[in-house]
């Protein structure tokens, strides 16, 4: 008798275990439906927000602008090689520039002063050393000063930014 109560007992236990463990099984298969209907629908939204208003916030962006101010214009510059201003060896700079200027009064000057621009710009680059040049902060100050060099020249306009389409030191 004492066997048959242990059996059973155990037999009790094992059922137990068999129900929760189906249990568990339903929930995470429930689990995981939800979680794939969040996922796709994240990814629909994110998907296609595009269509149901994202135009809307760029249009409002573009419409805040005056609606006289003239657009950016570029300018590219020949390539540019000048040595270095190193000491102990021997360091090349190619650079490749292009200029970023509003209204195209600006354009044919820039053209009529090619000659000079390239001069001032190789003046200033075969004045600095490499430990000018180098870093995000270094470039960032050479920016500025062409800038500020070419805008010197100019008379019909100032340019607004340089773009360093090329840079390489060796």
């Amino acid at each position: 008798m004492a066997e048959e109560a242990q059996m059973s007992r155990t037999d009790a236990l094992s059922g137990d275990e068999v129900g929760s463990s189906g249990k568990l099984k339903i929930v995470l298969g429930l689990a995981g439906i939800v979680l794939v209907g969040v996922i796709g629908g994240a990814g629909y939204y994110f998907a296609f927000a595009e269509t149901r208003g994202g135009d809307e916030v760029i249009d409002v962006s573009r419409h805040s602008k005056a609606e006289n101010e003239p657009k950016s214009l570029m300018t590219k510059l020949d390539s540019l090689i000048v040595n270095l201003n190193e000491m102990d060896t021997t360091r090349y700079l190619k650079v490749e520039l292009q200029l970023s200027y509003k209204g195209a009064e600006i354009q044919d000057e820039l053209e009529a002063r090619n000659a000079q621009i390239r001069d001032l710009c190789i003046g200033i680059l075969s004045s600095k050393s490499y430990s000018d040049v180098e870093g995000a902060t270094g470039k960032q100050r050479l920016k500025e000063e062409l800038i500020f060099g070419i805008n010197e020249i100019l008379t019909s306009g100032q340019i607004d930014q340089i773009y360093f389409t090329n840079f390489v030191v060796q």
